[in-house]
């Protein structure tokens, strides 16, 4: 929620060293419009916000700024598993991230979080560590084990998790996605790491 009343609120009630993360809203990630992302409409035409700097400057980082800039640790950019389908091709998704992040302040802690393995290339690794941003872990459906998304997408900077809601059984038994969640961790190169859980995805999480 970007209203800037909720905001302040947010800031106000969280304890002062409690790190916040900003999940960017899909009308910024989101190649297409559809309810259930929470659009108003189901449209088959093109999402003219899709990786709009413009449009996320004007319509969240303005009003997020002012209120939990010095408190974010992380601003997620988290893309749909739908790019292939709305005829998006890695390369072609490479370079619209690439000029999207290239206009924004430096200081934004950005983390990407792709959905299709198909994205995960070696052009899409060399965006990340041009302008700082992290790899983001994901357990949604289709998506490889960590060690698998390791090779193909080294984090440049701080490691951040997130378990899908629910987790795909096919990453194994919630012990065995523990014990892969902890081998990451431990073999964390970086200052800091930050495990984003829902409630159902518990299981899958260090105790």
């Amino acid at each position: 929620d970007t209203n800037p009343t909720v905001l302040r609120r947010i800031a106000a009630e969280l304890p002062a060293e409690m790190p916040c993360v900003l999940v960017v809203p899909y009308s910024i990630t989101a190649p297409r419009m559809l309810r259930s992302l929470g659009f108003s409409v189901d449209s088959t035409r093109a999402n003219r916000a899709f990786l709009s700097a413009h449009h996320f400057e004007q319509e969240i980082w303005r009003v997020v700024d002012p209120i939990l800039s010095t408190r974010l640790a992380v601003v997620m950019l988290v893309f749909p598993a739908m790019l292939e389908s709305s005829g998006v091709s890695p390369d072609g998704f490479v370079e619209r991230l690439d000029a999207f992040l290239s206009v924004l302040p430096d200081s934004i802690p950005w983390a990407i979080e792709i959905r299709e393995p198909a994205f995960l290339t070696l052009h899409h690794a060399r965006v990340l560590a041009r302008w700082g941003a992290a790899h983001v872990y994901s357990t949604a459906k289709e998506m490889p084990a960590f060690e698998e998304q390791t090779r193909a997408v080294p984090s440049a900077r701080a490691m951040v998790f997130r378990l899908a809601d629910p987790v795909d059984e096919r990453l194994g038994s919630a012990p065995q996605r523990r014990r892969a969640l902890i081998d990451a961790l431990e073999q964390n190169p970086w200052d800091e790491a930050f495990v984003l859980t829902p409630d159902a995805a518990e299981g899958s999480t260090p105790e």
